[in-house]
């Protein structure tokens, strides 16, 4: 059974921590910095569109490794195959996270941020902090939903 509630309080939830982001950058660079807030503001988006695909993957294929369970013949080789599509997806999400970070590093020579052309300290922070804020936020919107509901 889908859940009609779940979508709408996990994506507005996204999208809001995508803005607490973009507004944490401003505040952090201020107006004088715009580059550097720009700089930080593209990889947070980049990060973050990553973070929500590599969410979504994982949702869909838990989602779909659990119908697998209830379905016979034709419909579960079908579902096997949608289930294997969501852990390539979820799969090369990893894979790109790896990448992204090992180039970043080495672009700059040293650590990564160290210097420019590397990945911003609060753009890892806050790009990545979308893998953790996203499914705890959400999730505790989520629940206090249902239990009212319920």
């Amino acid at each position: 059974m889908k859940d009609p509630l779940a979508l709408p309080i996990f994506g507005s939830v996204a999208l809001g921590w995508l803005v607490l982001s973009l507004l944490v950058v401003l505040a952090v660079h201020g107006t004088g910095n715009l580059c550097a807030a720009s700089v930080s503001a593209k990889w947070i988006f980049g990060l973050w569109l990553l973070s929500v695909l590599d969410l979504l993957a994982i949702a869909k294929l838990l989602v779909t490794t659990i119908r697998v369970l209830d379905l016979s013949g034709e419909k579960r080789v079908a579902a096997i195959i949608r289930a294997s599509y969501w852990g390539i997806v979820k799969l090369a999400c990893l894979v790109l996270f790896v990448v992204l970070f090992l180039n970043a590093g080495q672009s700059s020579g040293q650590t990564i941020g160290a210097q420019t052309g590397a990945i911003p300290h609060e753009a890892i922070f806050l790009g990545m902090g979308s893998l953790v804020m996203i499914p705890l936020l959400g999730g505790l919107i989520w629940s206090q939903r249902i239990l009212r509901h319920a």
